[in-house]
This record gives structure tokens, C-alpha cells and sequence, in this order.
């Protein structure tokens, strides 16, 4: 199976994170942005509590 990849331009600046409840023992979150995010695109969500020294990858593909 063969697939593209295009990246976006840069994204948009993070400017707020809250709590949206949650479902199934799964914590749900809003992210506010500066702009709107592009359409029809997928994203990936990357999550580090050490300054960057390690990653966690909480999504993938997420629209």
C-alpha cells in the first residue's frame, strides 16, 4: 500500500488547554489555537513532562 505525506505549513500557536470532561477512563481535552487549524488534515499529539528528554504519542491520525 503506498500513501502520501504533505506536510502543512507551520502550525498554529497553542494558546489554551482545558479539560472536557471524560469518557471510559479516557481524560478529554480542547485545545485553543491562535487560528484555525487547516482543514482535512490529520494530526499527531506528542506529549513530554521532562522538558523534552522523553515523548509520549497520546494520538495519532487525529482529525
Amino acid at each position: 500500500m503506498m500513501d502520501t505525506f504533505r506536510p502543512g505549513g507551520s502550525p498554529p500557536a497553542l494558546r489554551a488547554v482545558r479539560s472536557a470532561g471524560a469518557e471510559d477512563g479516557m481524560l478529554g481535552r480542547a485545545l485553543g489555537f491562535d487560528q484555525d487549524p487547516e482543514t482535512d488534515l490529520s494530526h499527531s499529539a506528542q506529549l513530554s513532562a521532562d522538558g523534552g528528554r522523553t515523548w509520549q504519542i497520546p494520538g495519532v491520525g487525529l482529525e
